[in-house]
């Protein structure tokens, strides 16, 4: 039968309740052989419930994707037997699983490698090993990797270096250090004893590997260098440096950060030439994984040497993402990406150092010639000078032959609190011709958002002057941003006062192509006019114009679909109009003494001032639920559920 037949009959049964896809296969020896391969093909096993092992047993050569919410030894053995075609597995070993032992993982992993491909781990630090993290190194087919590690102590370095040795085909890694400080944890003392004992029965159970070099070699068959040898091995077909134990004890303990050599300077010393690998040049002491295509550190401890090493090791890298990084030591790590991550496209930074300024961004920018999406998180006080970037701008198009740089993202969130200035100075810029700009503040500084001038309750309340920008910036022009930008997101930019927002909205009708904006409740409270009014037709009227323009001016359904607005009840005019502008999508703040909604009026203002609005996007907290339901009722066409691909530009993850 065709698949894509099956797979059709498949939904169809599965969509009604008093049956499941996992009952349907057996019904019949047919059933069971046309449906189990899709019943089974996704497991998820709860949180704090156990498995029934029967069926996973009989229908295990069909699971492709496993979810285990809750783990246990006799699932392991499970798995590791019976599902040869499992591509991608999710773990979650907290402080329950002290039972884990490196010899079952290994086994476990063993069983499975030939096809998966996909994996990730929650992993508690506080009570398991992490050198059982080690047995990954059996998946020579791994290609992503996700980990989420539990730990007292913010320290993942070393986990990095050590994932990176052990699966040098990884093509995609996600790490993120989950840290429990501990003044917040009660029972901090007596969970360590625990541990202790626990890790110490446990060893006895089952030797965990002296080394990672142990580890790996036992992995990759034994020979060629042993816990004792000496020296690199290259994998065949691989392209890869299998390190030995004191390369990786260089790269995790890192040098002192004054021996480190200038990262412009050049090193012509023997001992310190560099070999060849793939056409790329690195050191004894780096580790070469030229399959990484996207790297994200979450929560990341920089240790210099130890970072460079890291980046020294991803050559190949399309993706950077380094959100919440803690600097240990001076360097100078705005050099050192542009100088070793030449192939990115997208580069998120998010870290605190108040050494920032707009030299460095400039040359982050311009150090990467193939770079099209740039989100940072700033943690000074003010960025000045943006105008600044269009000499280096204009130094990189006549140092490519006239061809412009190819930033079409930029993201400029910060713990700063100028951000209406900063928007200003971007949009000003002659040089930058991108399509979607993202400028504002974290999400705590949303009660400043949301504060209304005179109220003496606000804490932000004597920072109010430091919001207005100076007279120079409303009056400059904008020029390629007029005509290259088409998405704008400014949510959480702080827009002073109502006079202020009136001006800046009217400004934006400058902005030819804007097709998507994304603001907050307060900006649509401040932008409408306090003259403005307009009620909602009731509902049997509603129903009446709907049936009259349906009827009476012939209206074809086709036709209804490409301009809602002929069935619509009359909108207003106003005196604004954006020509393209498609989407709009509100945020609602939450957490704030007096929220501000949006009304039924400020909505139709919004709809009536965009002639060509397809979807006006409500967020939860924008609107009460009573004016979310009216204006749905009147505008349906407006208000339907936005196709999510329509999101997928606002950068949420990094306010």
């Amino acid at each position: 039968m065709i698949p894509e037949l099956l797979e059709a009959i498949l939904q169809y049964l599965d969509n009604d309740n008093a049956k499941s896809s996992r009952v349907l296969v057996n019904v019949c020896r047919l059933w069971h052989r046309l449906f189990g391969p899709y019943a089974w093909e996704k497991v998820i096993v709860p949180e704090n419930r156990k498995m029934t092992l029967s069926g996973f047993r009989r229908n295990g050569a069909y699971v492709r994707d496993l979810t285990c919410n809750h783990v246990d030894k006799m699932l392991l053995k499970s798995v590791s037997r019976y599902s040869h075609s499992l591509e991608q597995l999710s773990l979650y070993l907290d402080h329950h699983s002290i039972w884990v032992s490196y010899k079952l993982l290994e086994k476990t992993f063993l069983g499975t490698r030939d096809r998966l491909t996909t994996i990730s781990i929650r992993f508690d630090a506080t009570i398991l090993d992490t050198r059982l993290l080690w047995s990954l190194s059996r998946l020579s087919h791994l290609s992503e990797l996700t980990l989420v590690i539990f730990r007292l102590e913010n320290d993942s370095n070393k986990q990095v270096v050590e994932v990176l040795a052990c699966c040098p085909g990884l093509k995609v890694f996600t790490m993120q250090d989950s840290y429990i400080h501990k003044d917040y944890v009660r029972v901090l003392g007596r969970r360590r004893l625990k541990a202790i004992i626990r890790r110490k029965v446990a060893s006895s159970f089952s030797r965990l590997p002296d080394t990672l070099e142990e580890a790996i070699v036992r992995a990759r068959g034994g020979g060629g260098g042993g816990s004792g040898g000496s020296g690199s091995r290259e994998e065949e077909g691989n392209g890869t440096l299998l390190p030995s134990s004191q390369d990786i004890s260089t790269l995790v303990h890192g040098q002192h950060a004054g021996d480190l050599p200038q990262i412009n300077s050049d090193n012509n010393n023997d001992e310190q030439k560099p070999k060849k690998i793939n056409g790329t040049s690195t050191n004894d002491s780096t580790i070469i994984n030229s399959s990484m295509r996207r790297l994200q550190l979450k929560n990341f401890s920089i240790h210099a040497p130890v970072f460079l090493g890291i980046l020294k090791s991803c050559v190949q890298l399309d993706e950077l993402d380094v959100q919440s990084l803690c600097y240990r030591e001076s360097f100078d790590f705005w050099s050192a990406i542009p100088q070793y991550c030449q192939l990115l496209r997208i580069l998120r930074l998010s870290g605190r150092s108040e050494s920032n300024c707009i030299d460095h961004i400039a040359h982050m920018i311009t150090g990467l010639p193939r770079l099209e999406s740039y989100y940072m998180v700033l943690h000074n006080t003010e960025i000045s000078a943006w105008q600044s970037l269009d000499t280096y701008l204009a130094d990189f198009e006549q140092q490519h032959h006239g061809h412009r740089h190819p930033l079409k993202t930029l993201s400029v969130m910060g713990y700063h609190k100028e951000t209406f200035s900063t928007l200003l100075d971007v949009l000003s810029i002659r040089s930058l011709a991108i399509e979607t700009l993202i400028v504002g503040s974290p999400w705590f500084f949303q009660i400043f958002v949301e504060h209304t001038p005179g109220n003496g309750y606000s804490p932000f309340a004597p920072f109010v002057d430091r919001q207005t920008p100076p007279r120079e910036l409303f009056t400059r022009p904008w020029h390629t941003l007029k005509d290259s930008l088409t998405r704008l997101d400014i949510a959480t930019t702080i827009l002073v006062n109502r006079d202020i927002t009136a001006t800046f909205f009217r400004r934006l009708q400058e902005l030819q192509n804007l097709s998507a904006l994304h603001i907050s409740a307060r900006h649509i409270l401040d932008w409408v006019p306090t003259t403005f009014r307009y009620s909602l037709p009731e509902t049997h009227i509603i129903e009446q114009i709907h049936t009259m323009r349906r009827n009476g001016y012939g209206i074809h359904p086709d036709d209804e679909i490409e301009n809602p607005r002929i069935c619509a009840p009359q909108l207003p005019i106003v005196d604004y109009e954006y020509p393209v502008l498609r989407d709009i999508i509100v945020s609602g703040v939450k957490n704030v003494p007096a929220p501000f909604e949006v009304k039924a009026s400020d909505a139709v203002f919004v709809l009536a001032s965009s002639k060509r609005m397809e979807y006006m996007h409500l967020k939860q907290g924008s609107v009460s639920k009573e004016t979310r339901i009216a204006i749905k009722r009147t505008f349906p066409w407006f208000f339907r559920p936005i196709p999510p691909k329509r999101l997928e530009w606002i950068a949420e993850d990094v306010y």
